[in-house]
């Protein structure tokens, strides 16, 4: 993620109410795909409110991320 300056106010907002501070974010988007396998699905028996969790994977050299499923 990518923080710059802050650009002016779009036009049509200048005439609404005036805020004491505000920000703005530009997030930079990365596409990628990751498969997770999970084996024997059918006989995972996790207790209720657990999640199953995939191990840890990138989609760039600074980030760490795994998925997870929710248990029913």
């Amino acid at each position: 993620m990518s923080r710059e300056p802050t650009p002016p106010l779009p036009g049509d907002m200048s005439t609404g109410p005036i805020a004491e501070s505000w920000c703005y974010t530009q997030v930079k988007v990365v596409k990628f795909s990751y498969m997770w396998t999970i084996n024997n699905f059918s006989f995972c028996r996790e207790e209720m409110g657990e999640v199953l969790k995939s191990s840890t994977f990138s989609s760039g050299p600074s980030d760490k991320m795994k998925c997870q499923l929710p248990q029913k």
